[in-house]
């Protein structure tokens, strides 16, 4: 009887090695996937996480930081330093953060929203800790790309047939554009974290629920709707800005653009929530509804002055205590 016993627990355990090993290559494969996958490959990145949240789910928080050490291994001998630190510090940070939120219980809502701040100071931590320690500017690198973009662009203007006076228009706009990028750079990572967090958490949704694991619905877009105080953020990140651009401070300047930038894509969202809720409540044609899309999306300041007088106004007239919102 203890000989069965002591097999039983031999051969349990060699199963559970075999599936950290497993979900731990998987794991490695997953990411090393989304390094081919060019611009939408960020958004790839979270979807290594996965095998690591079910580890979390199913075996504990052990096990699966013991998976992630053997993934960075892996993704060490593979594609060296600075891909592991950040496997390490964003994949496994937002895992062990999505893991215990879904064991909890927690809203949809409040783990997206979390989950995205999450994934931004993490990346953030990542760009410090790759210049202190390793002296790579991550953050350069990006912004190098983006410029080698732009000047593929410019070389295919000036080989062009324009007009002088067009052309230097043209060149000159291009030239603001990758200006004004590289001042939001910021707010544009932050974005991207919320999409990426957001498209994840729906995945993670479809995936998990096959296993026993039912997380929580996000609210219906048509009834998405900000928070009133988060107007203040919105007027505060406008204020530093004008602060900044007509006392010349630069720094100031970058900052109130970024949160500016950050609240004028929630109010923009918000917009098109309203637009989706309208569509719905007269139920226009689905042909219809997608060319008012483009028609509105073509103009956006009409969908974001919607969104903003929203704040006020409430058009959907939805009771207080049900509002659905960050």
């Amino acid at each position: 009887m203890l000989l069965e016993k002591i097999l039983y627990k031999k051969e349990k355990f060699k199963l559970r090695l075999i599936d950290l090993i497993i979900v731990s290559v998987l794991n490695v494969i997953l990411f090393s996937s989304a390094i081919f996958l060019p611009a939408i490959g960020f958004f790839f990145y979270f979807f290594s996480i996965l095998p690591f949240i079910y580890l979390i789910l199913n075996y504990g928080y052990k096990k699966a930081f013991f998976s992630l050490l053997i993934s960075c291994a892996g993704i060490y001998v593979l594609w060296g330093v600075i891909y592991t630190l950040f496997f390490f510090l964003v994949c496994g940070s937002i895992g062990l953060f999505f893991g215990y939120s879904i064991k909890k219980k927690y809203s949809a809502s409040w783990l997206v929203l979390e989950g995205s701040l999450l994934c931004f100071v993490m990346l953030c931590l990542f760009e410090i800790s790759s210049l202190l320690f390793f002296r790579y500017d991550v953050l350069g690198q990006v912004l190098e790309f983006f410029r080698i973009y732009n000047n593929h662009i410019l070389e295919f203007y000036k080989k062009g047939n324009l007009p002088p006076d067009d052309l230097r228009n043209i060149l000159s706009f291009l030239k603001e554009k990758m200006v004004f990028l590289e001042n939001i750079i910021f707010s544009i990572i932050f974005l991207n974290c919320f999409l990426g967090i957001f498209m994840f958490y729906k995945l993670a949704q479809f995936s998990f629920a096959k296993i026993g694991y039912c997380l929580n619905n996000l609210p219906l877009f048509s009834s998405w709707r900000p928070q009133e105080k988060l107007v203040f953020g919105f007027i505060a990140g406008g204020g530093i800005y004008w602060i900044g651009f007509y006392s010349d401070f630069e720094s100031t300047k970058f900052f109130g653009q970024n949160i500016l930038v950050i609240f004028l894509a929630v109010y923009f969202i918000n917009g098109l929530s309203l637009l989706n809720y309208f569509l719905k409540k007269y139920k226009i044609q689905k042909m219809t509804s997608y060319l008012i899309y483009v028609l509105t999306i073509v103009q956006p300041i009409l969908l974001l002055g919607f969104g903003l007088l929203d704040v006020w106004i409430d058009f959907r007239k939805k009771p207080k205590e049900g509002k659905i919102g960050l």
